[in-house]
């Protein structure tokens, strides 16, 4: 990894690389990669891949077509499967914006939650922290992780000079 810093820094300074998303793919790529190479890493890590408004929107109507009954039975607590779902299927958006869009339209599909909704499931014993990532719930790279990622690119560069 630390042979490949400066790519990394690039790429974030650079703004291709935007989500949690992409950062996690670019740090499992450098952890397994002794090389770099540009195509590959792009490849991996969804560099130039722009997910527009209108993709997550058909995206999430395909999901609530498809699973209309189940949604309607369960109501909000069948949501955050098919949020799962679509989250994985549209892997480089940005998503807080496929979270806020799903929600407006599950909000549309089954109405304000009703007291049953607010119940909350109960938790099994085993609790997971698969899906947490370090740069944050929002999916965007950290301010404070930019500032720093430029001022290393600054001094590693002021360095080489």
């Amino acid at each position: 990894m630390r042979d490949h810093r400066d790519e990394l820094y690039r790429y974030i300074i650079d703004k291709r690389i935007r989500t949690s998303a992409q950062m996690n793919a670019a740090l499992q790529y450098f952890r397994r990669s002794a090389t770099f190479d540009p195509d590959t890493f792009e490849r991996e890590t969804g560099v130039g891949v722009t997910i527009t408004r209108e993709q997550i929107e058909q995206a999430i109507n395909t999901v609530v077509e498809e699973h209309r009954v189940e949604l309607s039975e369960q109501r909000y607590k069948a949501a955050g499967k098919y949020l799962s779902l679509l989250m994985n299927s549209l892997k480089w958006a940005d998503g807080s914006t496929v979270s806020t869009m799903y929600a407006d339209r599950i909000a549309r599909l089954l109405g304000p939650k009703t007291e049953q909704d607010l119940v909350p499931l109960k938790k099994s014993a085993a609790t997971s922290t698969a899906g947490t990532t370090a740069c944050g719930k929002d999916n965007k790279i950290p301010p404070a992780a930019l500032k720093v990622a430029s001022a290393l690119a600054a001094t590693t560069t002021k360095m080489r000079e």
